[in-house]
């Protein structure tokens, strides 16, 4: 009767307690991962649409650079609309040469109106 007892009191393994600590401290570790990657998904998400907009910027400013100079006719603005975001672009004379005209590329996210890429280019008259 004694090495029952004995081995019942003596017994070894975890406490409702150790189990319990136990599981919060990984709920609050799986929890602290899902935040992570919530996260590391919208930081994704954004980075996407800013290299899609930056790409859209970039294709349009490529297709007035191959456009010729007499088609580009100054003071004029243009907008295409994307399906996340808008590209305006302005033409406007130099005021340093006749044959230089600025462009002015203006890239907004439409999630995200208070963000706003602009870039700038001069396109030179080489007719002669």
């Amino acid at each position: 009767m004694k090495f029952f007892r004995k081995t019942l009191s003596d017994s070894s393994g975890f406490t409702l307690i150790e189990a319990l600590v136990a599981i919060v401290v990984f709920s609050i570790g799986i929890l602290a991962m899902s935040k992570m990657h919530l996260s590391a998904s919208l930081g994704n998400h954004n980075a996407f649409e800013l290299t899609a907009s930056t790409m859209g910027a970039s294709n349009e400013m490529e297709s007035l650079l191959a456009s010729r100079y007499s088609a580009l006719s100054a003071n004029t603005t243009h907008s295409k609309q994307y399906r996340t975001f808008t590209v305006n672009y302005t033409i406007t004379q130099s005021s340093n040469s006749t044959e230089l005209k600025n462009i002015t590329v203006t890239v907004t996210r439409n999630n995200h109106p208070e963000i706003v890429n602009t870039y700038k280019l001069a396109i030179a008259n080489l007719q002669p």
